[in-house]
């Protein structure tokens, strides 16, 4: 259940009237429009507007505005430190909004920003497919990117700072009809506002965690209560049929089309982890999606072809068949984070991180490590253990034979990146300088090697 006054509502109306329309900067493949906006270059600027509208203590109140030490109206750190996208939470079509989602949290709300998003219209509208659960991404881009996709999906902002309230409230929620609570009810007095500096609440009492509005935003501006202006409460809350709810936590990157690396997913999954084995509570309705590598390549090729529904269907597939439970994540022994079988997987995980300018440091450097691993177990280990038999001469031809073929091998992936770049660069004086610099040590170590091979054939 969220609480919102009215007058809060009509605020972020204006607000999101005033922000910096962008349509450029809309994502290139989904078939739901997603409108989002910007923060304008002088935010005080809009504040001021709004102040000709409303009463000055509740644009406070609603989060958007602060008094400078002169005493003079601004924006609030949130609109004039924000650079990325801005979404319009909303209940319903032509409703105003429950809340504004900036790249950090929420505008105002201090609940969890992933459960206020569960209550925007086109969530909610995800969620009545079957297949739909709520995904939990990393970063403003992929929950705009989902959107688009018509995903049910919200921000994984504060899982790593889960307090004790907020895993039950969130037990509660996923729990099954038979174990939920029933909640106990109370009339909901519209003249009441929050005064607690962190949201609206009314002034009900209950035992259902769920309403506890699952908080993690303790940055929330302070709001001056007894300065307010009083006004009526709406209620906002899940229908039923959302009850109980699965929720995923996503190891896939929508908007850079890869695995989320196993350090930042675990970081996150730690805490629900931890109070699943230390609280006892029941979160087996919280899984992790790690796609498997037939999964990486499938998802890649159709992002490739822009091919919106195959794109879809291979995520549903992938969230059926590589779902994980949070302790075997948090361990780390899952198929996917495993080493590589064989060194043609090995290449072809090498070659995919390499052209990927956004891959992680530490991901790439370990499928380095995995691919020189298996290239010295497949391509030079069998040459030196043939090397000790036979007659000395061809074992030292055998040794020497499969050890430039582990140079070979390990620097070819390498090579071909430095080839790519230079066409995409031609005028880059640096690139091609290393490109013939590797190309001068591959024709050396080649030559000894096509050498080698004929004495060994003789």
């Amino acid at each position: 259940m969220l609480y919102r006054t009215r007058v809060h509502r009509e605020i972020w109306e204006q607000l999101w009237n005033g922000l910096r329309p962008e349509p450029d900067a809309q994502p290139t493949l989904g078939s739901a429009n997603v409108e989002i906006r910007y923060v304008p270059d002088r935010p005080s600027e809009l504040i001021a507007r709004l102040a000709e509208q409303f009463d000055v203590h509740d644009l406070i109140a609603a989060g958007i505005a602060v008094r400078s030490e002169s005493e003079v109206l601004v924006a609030a750190p949130r609109l004039a430190g924000g650079t990325g996208p801005v979404l319009r939470l909303s209940p319903g079509i032509g409703m105003p909004p429950l809340d504004l989602l900036l790249p950090d949290g929420l505008l105002y709300g201090s609940e969890l920003p992933w459960y206020a998003m569960a209550h925007d219209r086109r969530v909610q509208s995800a969620l009545q497919n079957p297949s739909g659960p709520m995904l939990l991404v990393c970063g403003m881009e992929d929950v705009v990117r989902c959107l688009t996709l018509g995903l049910a999906v919200g921000p994984a902002t504060g899982l790593e700072q889960l307090q004790s309230m907020q895993l039950r409230a969130l037990e509660e929620l996923t729990a099954s009809p038979a174990s939920r609570s029933q909640p106990t009810t109370a009339p909901v007095d519209d003249r009441a506002v929050s005064g607690n500096g962190t949201h609206d609440e009314a002034p009900a009492t209950t035992d259902h965690p769920a309403q506890h509005h699952i908080p993690t935003n303790t940055d929330a501006p302070a709001q001056p209560a007894a300065q307010e202006t009083v006004d009526e409460v709406d209620q906002i809350d899940l229908p039923q049929s959302l009850k109980p709810m699965d929720i995923v936590v996503s190891g896939w990157s929508f908007g850079r089309q890869c695995r989320v690396t196993r350090e930042d997913l675990r970081y996150l999954i730690r805490r629900l982890a931890d109070g699943q084995r230390h609280l006892l509570i029941d979160l087996s309705a919280i899984s992790v999606w790690v796609p498997a590598p037939d999964a990486v390549e499938r998802l890649s090729y159709c992002w490739q072809l822009a091919d919106v529904e195959a794109y879809v269907a291979a995520v549903s597939d992938s969230i059926g068949s590589d779902l994980f439970d949070l302790q075997a994540a948090v361990s780390g022994n899952i198929p996917p984070w495993q080493t590589p079988g064989n060194f043609i997987a090995a290449r072809r995980t090498l070659s995919r991180l390499l052209h990927d300018p956004d891959c992680d440091a530490n991901e790439l450097k370990a499928a380095s490590d995995s691919h020189a691993a298996h290239v010295q177990r497949e391509m030079v280990e069998p040459f030196l253990t043939a090397a000790g038999t036979g007659d000395p001469v061809l074992g030292h031809l055998r040794m020497e034979f499969g050890q430039l073929s582990g140079i070979l091998h390990c620097q070819a992936p390498f090579l071909q990146k430095d080839v790519v770049q230079v066409a995409l660069h031609p005028h880059s004086s640096e690139m091609r300088a290393r490109l013939e610099h590797g190309i001068r040590i591959r024709s050396a170590v080649l030559d000894r090697w096509l050498r080698i091979a004929r004495e060994l054939q003789q």
